[in-house]
């Protein structure tokens, strides 16, 4: 939910705490976890987590 919403915004850490109801240092923490994991920043990648992440959230609503 924090890298859609983080994309939805143009990638503004203000806009999408607002939007999830977080501190902003929060949703930094978050996208540093996320980025960990992927091994790395969620800006060289953008339009393939983008992607990755709208198909995730299609064949979620197809199963539900």
């Amino acid at each position: 939910d924090t890298l859609v919403a983080f994309f939805g915004t143009g990638s503004n850490f203000r806009s999408t705490a607002a939007r999830l109801g977080l501190h902003h240092n929060t949703v930094r923490y978050r996208l540093g976890q996320a980025e960990e994991l992927l091994g790395h920043s969620a800006g060289q990648r953008r339009l393939q987590l983008e992607l990755a992440l709208h198909l995730a959230a299609r064949l979620d609503a197809q199963q539900s």
